[in-house]
């Protein structure tokens, strides 16, 4: 805690002291972790609020991309276009903050978070890293995008976007052999009950 303490900015975001914008995935993925330290800090209060308070950029909507990119969820960095797995963490850091500590923009952060999940979904279920076509093109999901996503929409699995990417992750999650997609396939499946 005394290292992120050094290394959290007085806006509440953490940065590797090199100069570098903050990366928000990874301050959000802090965040996860640190609303399971039993021990009472001063850094996840902060960061929570300075998550809420970031937003990615809104870009106009064309005819030939079938998203809403008026909806902003979380960038990698800073004034840069919301992804998923950003967009993912973040509503997870805020999903899983302690009472009493929770930013008041929060539970709005949080459904528009979800609303632009919802919308960028692959047609086939799941999830690609930003959208889910370009130029008229649908693009395939990824297995590690699609796991974090439906973690941060756990608590909506009856929505058909959900259960559609979950039976892609079902029949998906030996595809990408990495470390990465695999045990977030795992941890993902696990929470869902399934094998």
């Amino acid at each position: 805690l005394q290292f992120l303490q050094r290394c959290q900015r007085p806006d509440g975001l953490l940065v590797d002291g090199l100069g570098v914008p903050p990366n928000l995935m990874s301050n959000a993925f802090v965040a996860c972790v640190l609303a399971h330290v039993a021990e009472a800090n001063p850094i996840l209060p902060r960061l929570l609020s300075a998550l809420a308070g970031v937003k990615g950029v809104q870009v106009p909507n064309a005819p030939e991309v079938q998203q809403n990119n008026q909806l902003q969820g979380w960038p990698w960095l800073p004034d840069t276009f919301s992804w998923i797995e950003p967009t993912s963490w973040g509503t997870l850091a805020l999903k899983k903050a302690p009472a009493g500590i929770a930013p008041p923009a929060g539970r709005a952060r949080i459904q528009e978070a979800e609303d632009l999940l919802v919308d960028r979904v692959c047609e086939i279920g799941g999830w690609n890293y930003g959208n889910a076509s370009t130029l008229g093109q649908d693009l395939r999901p990824y297995v590690p995008t699609t796991a974090v996503a439906l973690l941060a929409l756990q608590d909506r699995r009856a929505h058909p976007v959900v259960q559609r990417s979950l039976a892609y992750l079902e029949q998906a999650r030996v595809t990408e052999p990495t470390a990465m997609a695999l045990g977030l396939a795992a941890v993902c499946l696990g929470v869902f009950g399934r094998p």
